[in-house]
């Protein structure tokens, strides 16, 4: 069992003949002392307060977004990246490629997959490989020239609306929790979809706008399904206790 340690008197009078010596009343040093140990109590700093949620569907948010953060602003840089990548990168990229073209169960290999760098690679490889770009010069005049109230998408076929709809809500899962990255992002996209140089982005104004739009309706039609689920589920919960 550890030592009971007296209590430190440094500057106070312990007894009444210390007092004497110093001319002090009897008593005066236990005052202070109480004095003392309640300006301590009523100056401490309390510990900061937890925070605060109003529902479960905020709580399982919370947990989402901190989890994920991280690992979308890594996969984002990435995915903003225009210098080439490395050879060990284009042999795994390479390696991935061929076995989802030739297996349907190398889609639970790409899952396992973790590098940003080969992920990223392998999305921008694919559409730059594809034997016609993703969208045509006259795909983008299309998409520039219907009404803002229109959905942009809906001009194109449903196999380049399916195509863009995929790309648009990757992008959208990963630069909203990175949104500095979300400009980058999107002009490599678009490099890749057009097959267009970087040089030529700045012709592609009111292309970035539309995404950037289209992001935006993707994004508000996930939370809302996503909501809907979590209010179910936590419903289903309760109705079962």
């Amino acid at each position: 069992m550890s030592p009971v340690l007296p209590t430190p008197t440094a500057g106070l009078c312990s007894s009444p003949e210390d007092s004497q010596r110093l001319n002090l009343p009897a008593g005066s040093g236990a005052t202070n002392s109480n004095s003392s140990s309640k300006s301590l109590k009523c100056t401490a700093k309390r510990a900061p307060a937890f925070h605060k949620f109003n529902s479960y569907i905020e709580v399982r948010k919370n947990q989402r977004k901190s989890g994920q953060a991280s690992v979308a602003r890594a996969v984002a840089k990435e995915m903003a990246d225009l210098n080439p990548p490395g050879e060990t990168v284009l042999q795994r990229t390479a390696l991935l490629q061929e076995e989802l073209n030739s297996s349907e169960c190398a889609w639970a290999l790409l899952v396992t997959e973790s590098d940003p760098h080969i992920l990223s690679c392998l999305l921008w490889t694919w559409l730059e490989k594809l034997k016609e770009p993703v969208l045509s010069a006259d795909d983008v005049e299309r998409l520039t020239s219907v009404s803002q109230h229109v959905n942009h998408l809906s001009v194109l076929t449903k196999p380049q609306r399916h195509t863009m709809s995929c790309l648009l809500g990757c992008v959208g899962q990963v630069t909203s929790l990175c949104p500095q990255r979300e400009e980058a992002v999107l002009r490599r996209l678009i490099q890749a979809l057009t097959r267009h140089p970087q040089e030529e982005m700045e012709n592609y104004k009111v292309l970035m706008r539309i995404l950037k739009s289209s992001i935006r309706q993707t994004l508000h039609n996930h939370n809302s399904l996503t909501q809907t689920s979590d209010y179910t589920n936590t419903c289903s919960r309760r109705g079962n206790k």
